[in-house]
């Protein structure tokens, strides 16, 4: 894309905060693409109060908890951050915010795809029907830049295509009546509670919310016969909050089934190194719950 338009790239052979900071202002960039985390990285080294005054969209993937703050304080700094959505299978940049959106819809990951020939689809993973704007399930995609299939490999390749041809992701996210999408998180990570397909973040968000918690993860563990979710919780230092007062927060402001079982307090996630910047081990905490459940 940025070839097609004659515009200048700098590319750098691995993301390191202090280079790309550099680039970004000597360089006067204007447009550039990567992780909440790298952003975040990037932010960190200056306390210059409009850091990157020459740019103009700096897309973003969310893979920490927390971006939505961090969006936001990055928004007071002056980056223009705009949430986006790709894969390798159908183009590493698939879809993005739009300007002229709202700030809380510009920064959700999914937005409007980039080419008006692509198409976005979302099925009940349940039913296998198509789902209506609003309605989680896994994001299907029909576009020009969609993969042929993978190297070598049929069978994969017929497990990730539907018989009309449209990729499935293996992305939970819903629709929305405007058209675009939003990306809510990885088909194994999402939790089917009391019926419904459900993300952690939005249980997460209300929890961060409360007084005294720096951070939290939600996962599902199982209940003899029943789906719950847990949570995990980094107070904030010298914070000690209770169990008992965050259950009723979220009791107060979500549906039942998606008020966590028991809430578990930690000092730090366990997380692993990717491409994209540090990630959750949401495997980990899961088994983790299912532990402390256990022994208790």
């Amino acid at each position: 894309g940025f070839l097609a338009a004659g515009a200048r790239i700098h590319a750098m052979d691995a993301f390191d905060a202090a280079p790309a900071l550099r680039i970004l202002q000597d360089e006067r960039v204007t447009h550039s693409f990567g992780s909440d985390e790298m952003f975040r990285r990037i932010l960190a080294l200056t306390g210059a109060p409009k850091p990157l005054p020459h740019a103009r969209l700096l897309g973003f993937a969310a893979f920490q908890p927390g971006w939505r703050d961090f969006a936001a304080e990055a928004e007071k700094r002056g980056l223009p951050l705009h949430g986006l959505y790709g894969s390798s299978e159908v183009q590493a940049l698939f879809s993005i915010g739009r300007a002229d959106a709202p700030f809380a819809d510009r920064i959700e990951c999914g937005g409007w795809p980039m080419s008006p020939q692509a198409r976005v689809r979302v099925r009940d993973a349940e039913s296998g029907d198509l789902a209506g704007p609003g309605v989680s399930g896994e994001i299907e995609i029909a576009a020009p830049s969609r993969f042929l299939g993978y190297f070598r490999n049929a069978e994969a390749t017929a497990e990730a295509t539907t018989a009309d041809g449209w990729f499935r992701t293996g992305d939970i996210g819903r629709l929305r009546e405007d058209g675009s999408f939003i990306y809510e998180t990885r088909a194994g990570d999402a939790m089917r509670l009391g019926g419904f397909l459900v993300g952690p973040g939005e249980i997460e968000d209300e929890l961060k919310a409360c007084e005294g918690v720096a951070d939290a993860q939600v996962v599902a563990v199982d209940l003899g016969t029943q789906a719950r979710c847990a949570a995990f919780v980094i107070p904030k230092p010298g914070a000690a909050p209770q169990e008992s007062d965050l259950i009723a927060h979220v009791r107060a402001r979500l549906a039942g089934y998606k008020v966590p079982a028991r809430i578990f307090f930690i000092d730090a996630f366990p997380v692993t190194d990717s491409a994209n910047g540090v990630k959750i081990q949401r495997a980990k905490l899961r088994a983790m719950a299912m532990e402390r459940i256990a022994a208790a």
